[in-house]
């Protein structure tokens, strides 16, 4: 196994650990940031769909089984669809001014959120925007901030 790889389920693992432990001390109101998005985006710009994809659908099914969550699978889902989509952008990302780029990224962390929120809360009668702006914009913008900061103080995404 290269070191490159080793790091990254070390960088996985340490994402799940900061998901679980870290999430809920910082979270705002009920809604914090997630971790492993930033990751599966970080993987995705590094190393494609596939292998994004696959990581994505495992983290999701773990942190589904460990969290004992009534939809289980929909983190892997919801996972699964932000680490294929951005790695659409591998090797195209870094071509794009700056604000561009974070337009797309944090486009792509709402489309998490979309997903993820519609499917968890469809049994209830709550309105589009109630979700919008309750849940989705919040938790989306959090996260992007949270990416933010990560891409600025590591070596994020693309080599």
């Amino acid at each position: 196994m290269k070191a490159k790889h080793f790091n990254y389920i070390i960088a996985a693992i340490v994402a799940m650990l900061v998901q679980w432990m870290l999430q809920p001390i910082i979270a705002i109101g009920g809604i914090g940031p997630n971790f492993l998005v930033i990751f599966i985006i970080a993987m995705a710009l590094r190393f494609g769909p596939i292998p994004s994809v696959w990581t994505a659908f495992v983290l999701g099914l773990v942190n589904d089984a460990l969290t004992a969550t009534d939809l289980m699978g929909l983190t892997a889902f919801g996972l699964a669809v932000v680490g294929y989509i951005a790695a659409q952008f591998k090797g195209h990302l870094n071509k794009i001014t700056p604000i561009l780029q974070y337009v797309i990224l944090f486009l792509i962390v709402c489309i998490y959120y979309l997903v993820n929120d519609f499917i968890a809360y469809q049994s209830l009668d709550w309105r589009f925007t109630t979700i919008l702006l309750g849940h989705i914009l919040p938790a989306s913008v959090y996260t992007f901030i949270m990416l933010f900061f990560v891409s600025s103080v590591t070596q994020f995404g693309e080599e």
